[in-house]
């Protein structure tokens, strides 16, 4: 579905010219930074002098850079990094889909189409450059993530739950916010799950809340000034 880019990764963009490359230019900015040690500075990018905080002139990507540092560090090319994330974008939505759907219906063929569905959907083909919106890989395992803790009460299940709703907030500035509704909604419908393990769930909820919000402070503040 990405022929026949997907035969010159390193040369032409999996999408229009125009966000692609902005994108392209900002994940090998937050990877320089990160590669040089100066996280102080992450959001005085190199464009717009003398103005700061420049990078919040447009989605961060910092969710994305865990893979796209690595591979513009072995690379040193942009469009081969924008790409390979791309990739990586699709591929693995439509792994924790899988997973999702396997936990909740035990049936691995229409856990297979669910993760092909949900991975290759014509609406991302629409916004093929804008990598902020493919990034959709990580709502699947938070809320395989929220399901697991409450059925448990492990705390194990907690810091993933924690970890990648971190991960998708700081991908994408909007599912950063359909997460800050979806999450609590779904602990609303879960309240049956939770009565049963009072009040453990709750403290964990609370914690979670409270860790979440206080680790996306740093990367909302910016976009606030």
């Amino acid at each position: 579905m990405t022929y026949p880019a997907i035969l010159y990764l390193s040369t032409h963009i999996i999408a229009d010219p125009g966000d692609a490359l902005l994108n392209a230019w900002i994940l090998a900015w937050d990877a320089h930074q990160i590669l040089s040690g100066d996280f102080l500075s992450m959001f005085d990018a190199n464009i717009f002098h003398p103005y700061n905080n420049t990078l919040a002139y447009s989605e961060h990507l910092l969710g994305l850079a865990p893979l796209a540092t690595p591979l513009y560090a072995i690379t040193q090319n942009p469009v081969l990094t924008l790409n390979l994330t791309f990739l990586f974008c699709l591929t693995l939505s439509g792994i924790t889909t899988y997973y999702l759907a396997l936990y909740l219906t035990h049936h691995k063929a229409a856990s297979l189409f669910a993760g092909i569905i949900f991975a290759y959907f014509p609406w991302r083909f629409s916004h093929l450059g804008h990598l902020q919106l493919q990034a959709l890989q990580w709502f699947p395992i938070i809320f395989l993530s929220a399901h697991r803790l409450l059925e448990t009460g492990r705390w194990r299940y907690l810091t993933g739950l924690y970890v990648f709703s971190i991960l998708q907030i700081t991908s994408c500035g909007y599912y950063a916010m359909y997460l800050f509704l979806l999450v609590p909604l779904f602990f609303v419908v879960a309240y049956p799950s939770i009565t049963r393990r009072m009040p453990l769930s709750l403290i964990q909820i609370g914690v979670y809340f409270f860790m979440v919000c206080l680790t996306s402070i740093p990367f909302l503040w910016p976009y606030f000034k």
